[in-house]
């Protein structure tokens, strides 16, 4: 590039630049890298990048990836047409998940309970939140009572629909036994 009248070698790397900060060609070999203050060329993408081999970009992870462990390709996603969206993280930053479309997100859908940082599908049919395991429900859909880990109607003969702690009807409807309060 031209720098007063002044021919100024790219950086290392760099085939052609517009300035010292903004590479717009690589050499063989090297990825463009955006900065803050332009583009480079790198060697190799950060790890908090991903690494397109096909187009020799490094493409930001999603900011909701924990960025010591870095991000990789979504099993659905084009690999024809990389883009922040096709990634996913390989673990979510605190306080985040991952969701069954590889997105960390805030936290699991109804139906879905976090474990080991996943959102999984609970295994007991009309159950809104597992704990846990996805075997064990903990919340079963509105107007259904929780009895013995499954999602009932009405609750069996036998029990009632209380709290069998302190006596008194239970918020998530579960169904206590009659002989407990």
């Amino acid at each position: 590039y031209i720098d007063n009248d002044v021919c100024i070698p790219c950086k290392f790397g760099c085939e052609k630049c517009s300035s010292s900060t903004e590479c717009n060609v690589c050499s063989n070999d090297f990825y463009m890298l955006k900065t803050d203050s332009g583009s480079e060329c790198v060697s190799s993408c950060p790890k908090t990048h991903y690494q397109n081999v096909k187009e020799f970009t490094c493409i930001p992870c999603p900011i909701t990836c924990d960025l010591n462990s870095g991000c990789t390709i979504k099993s659905t996603a084009d690999i024809s047409n990389i883009q922040q969206s096709s990634l996913k993280c390989f673990n979510c930053i605190e306080g985040y998940v991952m969701n069954t479309a590889e997105n960390c997100v805030s936290g699991c859908p109804v139906g879905y309970s976090k474990f080991n940082g996943v959102c999984s599908k609970c295994n007991v049919e009309n159950c809104d939140k597992c704990e846990d395991s996805v075997n064990k429900c903990s919340k079963c859909k509105d107007i259904l009572y929780l009895e013995n880990n499954s999602c009932k109607e009405k609750c069996e003969f036998g029990y009632s629909i209380t709290d069998t702690v302190n006596s008194i009807p239970y918020i998530d409807n579960r169904c206590g036994e009659c002989g407990l309060h």
